[in-house]
């Protein structure tokens, strides 16, 4: 009796565990690096990416980008962090902060994204992830 019940608890918490109840489990979007993150853009052409410090925000890599340089106009700053983006940044002071500086945060799984002009624009390039 007592090894069918050891058996029975070991099954549950192998479910839990598999079916990714923790906190590295961020909607099924995940990425190893914020380079992964730029070559993941479909409609987006990111260019011209330089390294960012990204441990400043309490993030694992992070690149800033101009996105379709003489269209936009514009650039994104990308993060990768290791668990749910979101949850790390508001943990980090100077991740919270930088709405302080102009700067629009988005989340996604794993990544923050940081755009300084246009709400749209950030919300277009998160669409553009998920795809």
């Amino acid at each position: 009796m007592k090894l069918i019940l050891i058996t029975l608890v070991g099954l549950a918490v192998g479910l839990v565990v598999a079916c990714g109840s923790g906190d590295g489990d961020v909607g099924g979007i995940q990425f190893a690096n914020a380079q992964e993150v730029v070559d993941s853009f479909n409609e987006f052409d990111l260019q011209d990416c330089h390294g960012m410090l990204a441990n400043m925000v309490g993030a694992d890599s992070g690149l800033s980008c101009e996105v379709e340089p003489g269209v936009f106009e514009s650039s994104v700053e990308v993060y990768v962090f290791d668990g749910d983006a979101e949850a790390l940044c508001n943990k980090d002071e100077f991740c919270q902060g930088l709405s302080g500086f102009g700067a629009m945060q988005f989340y996604l799984g794993n990544v923050m994204l940081v755009v300084y002009h246009d709400l749209d624009f950030g919300n277009d390039l998160v669409e553009d992830l998920k795809k």
